[in-house]
């Protein structure tokens, strides 16, 4: 009769338990969860992926938006402007227009903007892409108008 050898009988315990999938260090197969469960955990995965999408798209909004153009009285540029933004969020910014009359502000949040040039405001609509206003401004009372 030949000696036993121990390493075949490990080797098979081993062998019949990756078999089955359910070693020490492994999770169970698939095939081992209940097809009851199944539908729950798919469902889960779905409304993770779909609340991950929905947080990178609220968080694609709150991206800069800017807005550039230029300032006229009548047929001259209106150098040195004051101009200003306030959008929707709090975010708001100032700067001045150049010595020709052109302005650029970029500002966190979009939509619809209050839009300054010294003390006369108007309505302005904003998105992710730049938007250019040519505003003419009169000397008098009159409100801001496009040009």
């Amino acid at each position: 009769m030949a000696p036993a050898q121990p390493g075949r009988r490990v080797l098979a315990l081993c062998r019949s338990r990756v078999d089955t999938g359910w070693t020490h260090h492994q999770t169970a197969p698939r095939s081992a969860i209940p097809q009851t469960i199944m539908p729950v955990i798919q469902t889960r995965l779905a409304a993770r992926a779909f609340l991950l999408g929905l947080a990178l798209a609220v968080a694609g909004t709150a991206s800069a938006a800017a807005i550039y153009g230029s300032l006229k009285r009548g047929e001259q540029p209106l150098a040195g402007a004051e101009v200003k933004l306030v959008c929707p969020g709090g975010g708001s910014v100032s700067g001045n227009a150049n010595a020709q009359g052109n302005y650029n502000l970029s500002v966190t949040g979009a939509g619809r903007c209050a839009f300054s040039v010294g003390d006369k405001t108007t309505w302005v609509v904003l998105s992710a892409d730049p938007a250019r206003y040519d505003f003419e401004v009169p000397a008098d009372a009159a409100p801001l108008s496009r040009r």
